[in-house]
């Protein structure tokens, strides 16, 4: 099998692209969009004709491609994580492979043919995580008819996912089984980032409010909370809320009447005070105090350092409290009222809550 080395080096890519083009005017002639037409592969697009767009995990900057030619289909490597293979066909003489932003072009000696193109990666959950890149890449071309595209292997999340994006054909039963796989195994590593060794409900496994507040503030209420229902995640909402004003010092503004009155009643929010923007007009017109932060926690609803201003930490509990989850309503409300009562005060808002709420049976965390 004769083999002929086209390209061998570092390649300069930006958002995460790299582009095999045939011709002499690529913004003239080709179109992006049509890369992905027709395919099952999401890492090397050969929808448009006479060009290959090609999924790199480093979003910018340069990345090991070597760029082969064979004279015959060569044998799939265990080494790569990521295969997949389409045809392609030169619709010119003059074949570059180069970055998105075509800062540097790489001519690639590839006589007009049909020809059978293998894409072979490897680290890209690793790019971007090191500072020399962890993702390399083989580009593999040799004589062959046109065939479907398909997916010789896959392993990554990255790869997963940018299946899934530019998929346009249906998967096989075989190809959903291990998207199915990489998806659980995605999961559990996410899950484990967050929760550590306990497995959550799906109901805390789908909150998008970062946890590592209330985790660092009681991790037990978070795990309570999680089972509890919506009537007792908005009624923590609304008392947490009240209690947060009160320490601030903000449960006597006459502006804010109508809010209190619906926290007390359990009523709907009145406008503006829905709107998790409404305290932006009402945080320069009260008096500050201040307080520590508490240790672990990073909530930051105006960038302040390691002292919270509380008023600026309790106006945002009101809105808070109508978030359409309630069990994200209650979390981001006590947090931003553990916050507001500060580092000497935090542990008796809580035992006050779990006596308030009796039907948060404590869950000893891990178990």
């Amino acid at each position: 099998m004769g083999t002929v080395v086209l390209l061998d080096g570092p390649v300069f890519v930006t958002y995460s692209t790299a582009i095999v083009f045939s011709g002499t005017e690529m913004y003239d002639s080709y179109d992006p969009d049509r890369s992905w037409d027709g395919q099952r592969n999401g890492l090397c697009g050969a929808g448009a004709p006479g060009a290959l767009q090609l999924v790199i995990g480093t979003h910018t900057g340069e990345v090991p491609i070597v760029v082969a030619r064979y004279s015959s289909e060569p044998p799939v490597e265990d080494r790569w994580d990521e295969v997949v293979e389409v045809s392609f066909e030169p619709a010119s003489a003059e074949v570059t492979l180069l970055g998105l932003d075509g800062s540097e072009e790489h001519p690639l000696d590839l006589p007009r043919t049909r020809y059978r193109v293998r894409y072979c990666a490897s680290g890209l959950d690793q790019a971007d995580t090191t500072p020399e890149p962890a993702d390399r890449y083989l580009l593999q071309f040799w004589p062959a008819p046109p065939a479907p595209d398909r997916i010789v292997r896959q392993t990554s999340s990255q790869a997963a996912y940018w299946h899934r994006v530019h998929r346009q054909i249906p998967m096989s039963p075989a190809e959903q089984a291990t998207d199915d796989m990489v998806r659980s195994r995605e999961q559990e590593r996410e899950d484990r980032r967050r929760f550590g060794d306990r497995v959550p409900p799906e109901r805390l496994r789908a909150v998008e409010l970062w946890l590592g507040d209330i985790q660092a503030i009681d991790a037990d209420l978070m795990w309570a909370l999680a089972e509890a229902d919506d009537e007792t995640h908005r009624g923590v909402a609304r008392w947490a809320a009240l209690r947060a004003l009160h320490v601030a010092g903000l449960d006597r503004e006459p502006a804010l009447t109508p809010a209190l009155a619906a926290l007390r009643s359990g009523s709907p929010m009145p406008k503006p005070f829905d709107q998790h923007t409404f305290w932006y007009a009402y945080k320069d017109a009260v008096p500050d105090t201040f307080v520590p932060r508490i240790p672990g926690t990073a909530f930051l609803p105006e960038g302040d350092d390691e002292i919270v201003k509380q008023q600026w930490y309790a106006l945002p509990t009101i809105s808070s409290t109508t978030h359409p989850d309630s069990l994200t309503a209650a979390l981001e409300t006590v947090v931003g009222a553990a916050l507001v009562h500060g580092p000497d005060q935090y542990r008796e808002f809580l035992r006050d809550l779990w006596q308030t709420f009796p039907q948060l049976h404590h869950v000893t965390a891990g178990s």
